[in-house]
């Protein structure tokens, strides 16, 4: 039995192993369904995708590479449980943090693909730091040359762009640095997620999430997008937030500071990505649950103190935003029809959180626990996010910053409910599964 969690009588729990069921098999459903659906759409019209509901085509592959990523994923199955149940909790995030990116580059290798590949494409932020020329002049005309620029740049604020600009002028050009910026970046994502965890529902609930957040299938593609870099922004802005919401007021000083900080590194992710603005219902639901709104308007100081330093030197928040819009509904989403990506984007996203997820979510329809908050704020996000049209297709890679909230849900399950080495196997096979019969070039 997990700690921290009671016994449960017998029928509670022959009717929370039925939820458990029926939430793998609700699972099983979306996917297979969006996969028929898109199969039968692409028949008749163009959809912009090859393998809906993914970006890529579907193609078996095994080789002698999956030998290695079989043996590691057996290796975690036996022994991550072990280890993180002893291991004091102050390197439980950064150890499950670079967990993460050890499985996900064990997964890439089945592949085969060579990791910066997909970080040197014309589509990409490293070919969009030619354009920058002078900083200031760059940043004031970003919104009216935004046609110019490549796809991923269109599609988001220039802060990614400026980085790599600054990376390039320190020594740091080209993909090989990226890549590491990418893998620190997913590393501090999901120690983050966990640090927030911890500090709503506790130490025990925290644990129980750690591996299933840790070898979310979405690791395929972390190690080769650059989206990483947002989902890690945005998890260290939101878990200084949560802290803060949760410190008691005797802590008022420092959870004003944590939470201005918090504020201000959300401001940084949003001149990253607009899509983060959905994830602030992680802190919202978080507030109203401790009752607390001081840290939430100190935090928003901080995220508007960014912003308006970026008006200041030419970037307005706001009309980036519009022009992306326009630059959006030209662009391929005109031919991906909405219906379908409506709920294709959710099989997707299911995938990349794996089928664990699917027990969070079931177990959370039976209880109302602290631990099921921040994965509630995250469903929130991806609800509202698929419901605008922004995303159509390609999610497995551009809602990556959603995974790890959503997949913390799991803390809400318990051992008599469910065994935690099976929610490991399940993400496991999972993540080997896909890259055997999916080629994605994200």
């Amino acid at each position: 039995m997990a700690p921290g969690f009671p016994e449960r009588a017998d029928e509670p729990r022959v009717a929370d192993r039925v939820w458990m069921s029926a939430g793998l098999a609700a699972w099983v459903a979306l996917v297979g369904g969006a996969l028929r659906w898109g199969n039968s759409l692409r028949s008749r019209i163009d959809i912009g995708v090859d393998a809906p509901p993914f970006y890529g085509r579907f193609e078996r592959l095994v080789t002698d590479r999956i030998a290695l990523p079989i043996i590691v994923g057996l290796a975690i199955v036996t022994v991550a449980p072990i280890l993180f149940a002893r291991l004091t909790w102050r390197w439980v995030p950064p150890i499950a943090g670079s967990l993460s990116v050890a499985w996900g580059l064990a997964l890439q290798r089945i592949d085969g693909t060579a990791l910066v590949e997909p970080l040197t494409t014309k589509y990409d932020y490293l070919a969009g730091v030619r354009d920058v020329g002078t900083p200031l002049a760059y940043l004031r005309h970003f919104t009216e040359q935004l046609h110019r620029y490549p796809t991923h740049v269109k599609a988001h604020p220039p802060g990614m762009v400026m980085l790599l600009w600054v990376l390039d002028r320190c020594g740091l050009s080209g993909a090989r640095p990226l890549l590491v910026l990418v893998l620190a970046a997913w590393t501090l994502a999901v120690g983050a997620v966990l640090v927030a965890l911890r500090a709503v529902a506790g130490e025990r609930a925290a644990r129980r999430a750690v591996l299933p957040v840790a070898l979310a299938p979405a690791l395929l593609w972390v190690v080769t997008a650059s989206d990483a870099v947002f989902a890690g922004v945005t998890a260290a802005a939101i878990a200084l937030v949560t802290v803060a919401l949760m410190e008691g007021s005797p802590g008022r000083a420092r959870g004003d500071r944590l939470a201005f900080s918090g504020g201000a590194l959300f401001g940084v992710a949003l001149l990253f990505t607009y899509g983060a603005v959905p994830l602030l219902a992680v802190p919202g639901l978080v507030a109203l649950r401790a009752r607390r709104l001081r840290p939430l308007l100190v935090a928003a100081l901080g995220a508007v103190v960014v912003l308006g330093l970026a008006a200041s030197v030419g970037f307005w928040w706001f009309a980036g935003l519009a022009a992306t819009r326009v630059e959006y509904d030209i662009g391929i989403s005109r031919i991906r029809p909405y219906w379908y990506f409506l709920f294709a984007n959710l099989a997707a996203f299911a995938v990349t959180c794996g089928p664990a997820a699917s027990a969070g979510l079931a177990s959370m329809a039976r209880r109302s626990l602290d631990a099921g908050l921040l994965c509630l704020g995250g469903i929130v996000a991806v609800i509202a996010t698929d419901l605008s049209g922004l995303s159509k297709g390609e999610v497995e890679r551009i809602w990556l910053l959603f995974v790890p909230w959503v997949v913390s849900g799991v803390a809400t399950t318990t051992e008599t409910m469910i065994p935690l080495r099976i929610l490991v196997l399940a993400q496991v096979a999972c993540g080997i599964a896909v890259p055997v019969f999916l080629r994605s070039p994200n």
